[in-house]
């Protein structure tokens, strides 16, 4: 047995067979698998980064394109698009139905995994010495029929508008022959990634782990190479930024529900202080608490859908508007000084049957046709319940937002009122215009998309909410958007703004160029110590009352243009950006003699103002569309030389910069037609200022006075002139004689709104007046 074991052993290990030692030859097959893959990775590494960053882009935005089938299926096409943020290649890449090449910047590809990932994903560098070789590369790769991206602004916009449109892609499109495709991206302003709040990336993103922010990506037609330059493009961009602002679904909310989820947020932050109140603080939550229940008293007790409103800015004012807003009934905010006919008028067009007001007002206008329906506001707010107010606060705080919504408006959430102006008739008859609350809403956030607000803004704000500026700016934009309001009820109360303004460390003045001239007189520079800018609007601001604000308060004038059919705002001057953190280049946001550039969402062109068919220079009739313009007047009235198209014609006569800067030339109605030229009357009010100096109220109106066989000029003044001295002054200020009035009518002081404004009207009755006598 122990034999046998043994035998069988030696036979095992007869059969162990001998230690191979491998060569090189066995290494074969896995390195040459090895190099295949490191190959195919080398080879497909752009398609992975993008794939990777595609996929990326999706977990943070969610995309909506507008208008992506306008892309052609095939060819070469340059794809022009605004740059907003540093993740705009991802968008469009994401929005694109096509692959897109895209220029940048040579000092990216020289930072080390920034640069490899543009290498790898195929972008072409961009040199500024070098500059050729890119438009070179470009061009090739458009004639090889691919889509390459640029950026035609050459940086990133710090102030929200688009800036000055570089000509290289002009180059680039004219040498390849190919379409021109322009794209506009809404919704990545105030993304970390962006420079709103003054920096990029060191920023806490605005909404919650997990929401994506939504961007939209609007498309235009293909445009031909011969048939664009930079000043159509830019025109194109404006009509695309207002189909994907308009696109926004926060636009499409009901006012009264907007109002009560922008109160919500932050509820203990104190939202105005009432100096016509001594001083008097009411809180966010307060304010809504106050209006719902104020609100829900009116929404079973008032007559008619409408409601006059005669009230200063201040809480009361306040709290009445958001009280009928969440009542569902429409407030009216009427103008008690433009005299009683005008008043009668408005109440009678409205439809009013009630007129909310506080006995001090109404006994100051006791000549007025008041309807026989007067309510007391300060006394309707006295008598609230107490408890239902904190019960109201307790539910905003407590309860879920549905729910906290359909408690406090009930049915008005399905009517969805706005608000009722009259314009302030400067220039003829005042004109009922009905906002909607997506035009209310759809301005208070284009001035929210421009790099101006700040969270920790103070606005001193002391303009009538009659007027489209106080109602808007001064009022629903703070609440919207969360800034402190520090009001007076008077903007000649220039004691009461002194105080207003050193006790509410007010940051952001709102005024008129008329009221501005007051407190230069009268209100000490240490008052105006804490402001930050001084935004005017409502008329032209002469250059040296901003001169003078300047020298005296150090703090600039920031110029607006608005219209009350545009729910104001139109175009906005800004402060220059900051300049620090991947922020080195200069950017403007103001220039003088304009009045900023258009705000973000607001489609415009230029036209002319006898056939109001587009035309090709920079300098034409502004005609207007978006979201926050008006399509008809109270009533429905649409008059074709308002309304044609689908645009709005305002009747001013502008010109626009290449960096997008527009400047106000004049009225349509401020032009006279003298031996075959039209003469703008501005230029010659100017002119007389320059030559006679500045006066401390508006001494100058130039008019055109229809004398029998035509227009004459005729001058307007307060200033003991003759004709002669006029003559010889205007003439050494290099006007043409036919721009030289021929009348002059001295008067003590020329007749002027309630809002600052010149009345034109009147002006032009006293004129005509005037000439009736002297040819009597």
């Amino acid at each position: 047995m122990n034999d046998t074991s043994i035998s069988i052993n030696y036979a095992h290990a007869a059969f162990v067979p001998p230690v191979h030692r491998p060569d090189f030859v066995d290494f074969l097959p896995g390195l040459a698998a090895a190099v295949i893959g490191l190959v195919l990775i080398w080879r497909l590494r752009g398609w992975a980064v993008r794939t990777a960053g595609l996929a990326l882009g999706r977990l943070i935005y969610r995309v909506r394109p507008l208008g992506a089938d306008r892309m052609p299926a095939r060819g070469g096409v340059l794809l022009v698009a605004n740059h907003v943020s540093y993740v705009d290649a991802i968008i469009l890449s994401l929005a694109s139905p096509r692959p897109v090449r895209f220029l940048a910047h040579e000092g990216f590809f020289q930072r080390p995994v920034l640069g490899f990932l543009l290498k790898a994903v195929g972008c072409i560098p961009v040199s500024d010495r070098r500059s050729k070789d890119a438009i070179r590369a470009a061009v090739a790769h458009l004639r090889a029929g691919e889509v390459v991206g640029i950026f035609p602004e050459g940086q990133l916009t710090r102030t929200g508008s688009l800036l000055e449109l570089k000509r290289g892609w002009e180059l680039i499109v004219r040498q390849a022959g190919c379409p021109v495709l322009p794209v506009v991206m809404d919704g990545l302003w105030g993304s970390i990634f962006s420079f709103a709040g003054g920096r990029y990336f060191y920023k806490w993103p605005k909404r919650s782990l997990g929401a994506r922010r939504e961007v939209r990506v609007a498309f235009g037609e293909c445009l031909e190479p011969e048939m664009v330059d930079s000043l159509a493009l830019r025109q194109v961009m404006s009509e695309l930024g207002a189909v994907a602002f308009a696109a926004r679904p926060e636009l499409a909310l009901p006012l009264p529900v907007a109002l009560v989820r922008a109160l919500r947020r932050d509820p203990w932050r104190v939202q105005i202080v009432d100096y016509g109140m001594g001083g008097r603080q009411l809180r966010r939550v307060e304010l809504l608490a106050t209006a719902v229940t104020l609100g829900s008293n009116w929404r079973q007790t008032l007559a008619g859908n409408r409601v006059g409103v005669v009230l200063p800015p201040g809480i009361a004012g306040a709290i009445v508007n958001l009280a009928l807003i969440f009542a569902g009934k429409t407030p009216v905010n009427l103008n008690p000084t433009g005299g009683s006919a005008a008043f009668a008028n408005c109440v009678r067009r409205a439809g009013i049957l009630t007129i909310i007001t506080a006995p001090a007002v109404q006994k100051r206008f006791s000549d007025l046709a008041w309807p026989d329906d007067v309510i007391d506001a300060a006394a309707e707010i006295d008598q609230l319940s107490r408890q239902q107010i904190g019960a109201w606060i307790a539910a905003t705080i407590l309860l879920p937002t549905g729910w906290c919504e359909r408690l406090m408006l009930g049915s008005a959430q399905q009517v969805a009122p706005g608000f009722l102006l009259f314009t302030s008739g400067s220039s003829g008859e005042p004109k009922g215009v009905e906002f909607s609350g997506r035009n209310l809403l759809t301005n208070a956030a284009q001035v929210a998309e421009l790099n101006l607000l700040r969270r920790d803004d103070v606005f001193l704000c002391s303009l009538p909410l009659f007027h489209s500026f106080g109602l808007t700016v001064g009022l629903l934009v703070p609440l919207l958007n969360g800034q402190r309001i520090v009001t007076t009820p008077s903007p000649f109360d220039y004691d009461r703004i002194a105080k207003a303004a050193a006790c509410g460390r007010a940051t952001t003045l709102l005024a008129t160029p008329a009221f501005l001239e007051g407190y230069v007189r009268k209100i000490p520079a240490e008052a105006f110590a804490s402001l930050r800018c001084i935004v005017t609007g409502a008329e032209k601001l002469p250059a040296d009352l901003a001169v003078r604000v300047f020298e005296k308060f150090r703090t600039p004038v920031l110029e607006g243009y608005g219209l009350t059919e545009a729910s104001p705002g139109v175009a906005l001057s800004q402060l220059d950006p900051e300049r620090g953190l991947a922020a080195s280049q200069f950017q403007t946001g103001h220039r003088p003699g304009s009045v900023g550039r258009f705000v973000p969402g607001l489609a415009w062109r230029l036209v002319d103002p006898e056939s109001a068919r587009p035309v090709a220079g920079n300098e034409g009739m502004l005609a207007i569309r978006g979201s926050n313009v008006i399509t008809s007047y109270l009533g429905g009235l649409a008059p074709a030389e308002r309304f044609r198209d689908g645009w709005f014609l305002t009747g001013d006569i502008v010109s626009i910069d290449v960096d997008g800067f527009v400047r106000i030339a004049g009225r349509t109605s401020r032009f006279s037609k003298i031996g075959g030229e039209m003469v703008p009357h501005g230029v010659v009010e100017e002119a007389v200022v320059a030559r006679f100096g500045s006066t401390d109220t508006r001494s100058d109106c130039v008019l055109g006075v229809d004398d029998g066989a035509g227009e004459e000029l005729v001058l307007l003044t307060t200033r003991d002139l003759d004709r002669e001295r006029l003559r010889q002054e205007l003439r050494r200020a290099g006007l043409p004689n036919l721009w030289i009035p021929r009348r002059i009518i001295v008067v003590e002081e020329l007749p002027i709104l309630a809002s600052g404004k010149l009345d034109l009207a009147a002006c032009l009755q006293l004129a005509e007046n005037t000439a009736e006598l002297a040819a009597a």
